[in-house]
């Protein structure tokens, strides 16, 4: 999906340009990448602006943008806790 289009390994601060804030930053800079290469509607571009509400301010505007976004949290959610199942260390 394009709501985390970006090019960059948001773990590693030590990349030089890299900034601080990723969650708050990452869904301007995948909606750039994904304008420089598909054209997309308002629906698509609201889906990638605002799937990381309430981090960013803006809430979501179609039912859609609002799917994608609690199916983002309950992927990163379980992706975490899956660690403590496996007894693997959470890096």
């Amino acid at each position: 999906m394009l709501h985390d289009f970006y090019f960059y390994d948001w773990r590693n601060k030590h990349v030089e340009g890299q900034k601080r804030f990723h969650a708050m930053r990452h869904p301007k800079i995948a909606l750039t990448n994904a304008q420089d290469i598909f054209d997309l509607n308002d629906l698509e571009i609201d889906i990638i602006k605002k799937h990381m509400w309430p981090m960013t301010i803006s809430p979501p505007s179609y039912i859609e943008s609002f799917i994608v976004t609690l199916v983002d949290k309950y992927c990163a959610t379980a992706e975490f806790f899956k660690y403590f199942r496996k007894g693997d260390k959470v890096k």
